[in-house]
């Protein structure tokens, strides 16, 4: 079962000063539908997309995505756990494709659905959490209707058009809203997993022949016991290759792909990294590591698309989070990292709580440095005060 939670970027706090982040307005249902696949990264198909609601202007708070295939009591299970760790007070959900006639058409005089179980499951649910439910939108074939809306003025059987972007509904307005704020909304999930997957099939094997070159000299400097000036000289190298990708002409040689993704084999690299996360360079980071990602075969790329996992989850693209996560549990499905992301996906945990265990080991890092000449942790976010989180050997702990 695929499940993608996540908080949309735009309503998700951030570290460190920033510009005001742009607001999706979605009053209409239509601007819902506009809205959606720029939250999740691409158009659902067959799924359950919930979006909490939070605060008396009913503000965006958590948004999810499963498939539609799940039993309904595991699907309600998740969504109130992420409605509820989010604070959310009432929730709008809409399925794509539920019905069984391709057409999108509602038997007339009956609003019998596939998916009934679930909606009344959930409503049942969201009840006794005392969530409000707004509406239950459905999406099939081009159109759309409430599932609670029995007004055969506003909702007949046949259903309404989707609007489309140049539509009257003020779909625009939140697509121009979205593209402003560099969100993207790809075809489906099969088009974001193919953003991590090389655009020609020579690109691997070239990764893998310069990590043997680099790997050598590595493995020959750590063997005589230079690992802190390797860990060292690999985070400025990164830190090197971020500033590069927040430019307009990012880009990384095969030599320094490999030194990427063979720098966060080494756990204090790699939980350095995970620490700039909270920057205000997050998205550079985050393009520098699907770029790495995308270059790199397995299993090599196991802590690269980890560590991408991690920052895409903290900055509340499930999506991305979720295809990265694939790519690990094909070639390692033990790896700690990727199960501690994959755990806070899979029960729908807000995102803070992978921020909070981040900058408590940014301000763990920080003092296990003190008083070091070293550039580690250049990038952290600013000193936040730790809160308590559960203790996890993934992250955190220093290598060896």
């Amino acid at each position: 079962m695929t499940r993608s939670p996540s908080t949309p970027r735009p309503s998700t706090p951030s570290s460190g000063p920033q510009p005001g982040p742009p607001v999706l307005r979605l009053g209409k249902p239509e601007e819902v539908f506009a809205a959606v696949p720029y939250l999740l990264g691409f158009h659902p198909q067959q799924s359950l997309v919930v979006l909490g609601l939070r605060g008396p202007r009913g503000r965006l708070g958590v948004s999810m995505r499963m498939d539609l295939d799940g039993p309904p009591d595991e699907l309600a299970d998740v969504v109130l756990r992420g409605l509820t760790s989010d604070g959310d007070t009432s929730v709008i959900f809409v399925l794509y494709d539920p019905l069984e006639d391709p057409t999108g058409k509602r038997p007339a005089g009956t609003a019998a659905l596939p998916t009934d179980e679930l909606v009344d499951t959930i409503r049942r649910r969201c009840e006794q959490a005392s969530i409000q439910i707004r509406d239950v939108l459905c999406v099939a074939g081009g159109r759309w209707w409430s599932a609670l809306c029995r007004d055969l003025a506003c909702c007949p059987p046949e259903g309404k058009p989707v609007a489309g972007p140049d539509g009257a509904s003020g779909s625009s307005v939140v697509d121009a809203t979205a593209v402003s704020a560099g969100l993207t909304a790809l075809p489906d999930r099969q088009a974001l997993r193919a953003t991590l997957e090389p655009p020609v099939p020579w690109l691997h094997a070239a990764t893998e022949q310069a990590m043997e070159r680099v790997g050598g000299d590595l493995v020959t400097r750590l063997a005589a016991g230079e690992q802190t000036e390797v860990e060292d000289e690999l985070i400025a190298l990164i830190d090197g290759f971020v500033d590069r990708f927040g430019g307009r002409t990012p880009a990384l040689s095969d030599d320094e792909v490999a030194q990427v993704a063979l720098g966060l084999h080494l756990l204090e690299v790699r939980d350095t990294v995970i620490t700039w996360t909270l920057g205000d360079d997050a998205e550079a980071l985050q393009r520098m590591l699907v770029e790495t990602v995308r270059r790199t075969a397995a299993p090599s790329h196991v802590p690269a698309a980890s560590v991408l996992a991690w920052c895409a989850y903290s900055r509340g693209n499930g999506g991305l989070a979720g295809v990265a996560l694939e790519l690990v549990t094909e070639s390692e499905p033990d790896y700690s990292l990727a199960r501690l992301v994959d755990h806070s996906l899979q029960h729908g945990i807000h995102p803070d709580l992978l921020r909070t265990a981040t900058r408590q080991t940014a301000e763990e890092l920080a003092e296990r440095n003190r008083g070091r000449d070293t550039g580690r942790g250049r990038r952290r976010s600013r000193s936040t005060p730790s809160m308590p989180v559960p203790e996890d050997p993934a992250f955190g702990e220093r290598a060896g």
